[in-house]
Order: C-alpha cells, then structure tokens, then sequence
C-alpha cells in the first residue's frame, strides 16, 4: 500500500449518500501536476490537504487513478494554505474575500482562533456578531465529523465503512456504536453480522452481552433462509448460535425470549 500526500484542487464527482469522490489532487505542492483519486471520504473540500492510502490502478477509461482506502485531513500550515482552506466552502459565511481579511488579521494564529476563540472573528472588517454565529455553527460540524471520523478509525474500521457509519447517523454516530453495535446490521447497507461483530469486539463489547447473541440468532435465520428453509428448529438455532459465536448455549433462551417478544422473530409452539 503506498501513501501520498497532495491538496484537493476539484471535485469531479461527489455521491452524497455514500460519500464516493473523484477528485484532483495536486502532489509535491505542484498545482501543474493533478492526480486522480477515487475512494470514500466524509466529506471533501477544495483546497484540503489530504494524506491518502491506497494504490495506483489504470482505468481502461480514464487512465492512471489513485484508489484510496484510507485517509487522513491535514491542517494547512501556510498562509496561502489557511485562505485556500478557509474560502472552500467549508465555513458557511466565509468566501474568498472574508478568508483573506481574516487570515491577514491573524496571521499563523488562525487557526487557533477558530478552535478556541472564535469571538475575535469581530476583530475583521466586515464580520458582525451574526455572521460569527453562523462561522461558528459551521465550523464546529466540520470538527465534529472529524471528531466522529478519528472515532471510527480508531477501532479500526474501515474508511468505506466508517463513511457509511457516519452518512448513516451523523454525529450521533459515536452515541450510537456504543449504546449498540449490532444495530449496523439493520442500519446500514453493506455491513453483514460477521463486521458488526469484529467492529463490537474492537469497541470492547463482551462477547457473552445480550445484543451480541440477539444478532447472532438473526443472522443465523437469515443464513437458513437464504439456505431455502422457512423454519429452524429451537435446538438447532441454540447449536448453531454456540458455535458460530463461543458461548455457552443458556444464554440463548433469553435472547430468543427478548427477540420473540420484540416481535423480531415469529416462534411457532407447534414447530
């Protein structure tokens, strides 16, 4: 896997829901020089600086590509830098004209502003009370995806999956994953039991919890069904459940009791 490190020049394609992008990268701070990248990321601006994993592919179509599984948002650290990134868009209120006032008002300290004392926004020309709100409104969501991004990768989940995470809960996605894993399954397109489960164990999730073995009993009907079977015999899903997940098969009739009585599953007496 090689790393590559560029700033993000244009955004050729964005899909809101998955967060796939296409973009153009200038590498070696040479703006002259574009790269195409392609992969998932939370969300993208232009003039971003973006350290990449991934590998090169030739497209038969649209030639050399940079496919990155993995990625990491670098703070700009030049002036030129901080009005690029700032003017992006990512900060509702603040255009190209507003970035530059503001950066030659702080200089190297820009940033620093912005994280711990936004007020002093009213210190540039042209920036009243109500348009440091809405800079402020802004800029803490775009910490908060990061906050929530750094989250996920953390334990080690995917850049694909912890975009969908993120697409699919948003900033309740931290909340989510630790009041219950497994809801993944139901929740987001793509992540089977089997991914639910090792996300759980990262997450420290006791391999004996309730919610571990009420996923588990579902995935296994799913599995019979995908099978052709329009029935498991009580026994036989206890079995199977002891197996595929290492615990003891007396935890499974109060899951089965909890899931019956969730309506989650239809238990016949007569079966």
């Amino acid at each position: 896997m090689e790393t590559i490190q560029g700033t993000i020049e244009k955004i050729v394609y964005r899909n809101e829901e998955n967060g796939y992008v296409i973009a153009k990268i200038s590498v070696d701070k040479n703006e002259e020089k574009l790269a195409t990248i392609v992969g998932n990321m939370a969300s993208v601006n232009i003039g971003e600086t973006c350290e990449l994993k991934g590998e090169w592919i030739n497209n038969p179509k649209y030639g050399w590509q940079f496919s990155f599984s993995d990625y990491q948002l670098i703070l700009p650290t030049s002036l030129l830098g901080l009005k690029r990134y700032l003017s992006s868009g990512l900060i509702k209120g603040v255009g190209p004209a507003t970035a530059d006032r503001i950066v030659k008002q702080f200089g190297d300290k820009t940033l620093e502003v912005l994280e711990s004392d936004l007020q002093r926004l009213t210190e540039v020309e042209g920036i009243a009370e109500k348009r440091v709100e809405m800079i402020s409104k802004s800029w803490e969501e775009h910490k908060e995806i990061k906050r929530v991004m750094i989250f996920l990768q953390s334990y080690q989940i995917t850049t694909g999956y912890a975009v969908k995470i993120y697409k699919t809960y948003g900033n309740k996605a931290i909340e989510k994953l630790k009041e219950n894993p497994y809801r993944l399954v139901d929740d987001v397109f793509g992540i089977g039991f089997k991914i639910a489960d090792r996300i759980a164990q990262n997450l420290g999730i006791e391999a004996t919890s309730q919610a571990r073995i009420k996923a588990g009993i579902k995935y296994i009907l799913n599995e019979l069904a995908n099978q052709g079977h329009c029935y498991a015999l009580n026994d036989e899903i206890i079995k199977r459940g002891s197996e595929l997940l290492e615990v003891e098969e007396s935890l499974f009739e109060e899951a089965l009791s909890i899931l019956r009585n969730n309506r989650e599953i239809i238990v016949e007496e007569d079966r």
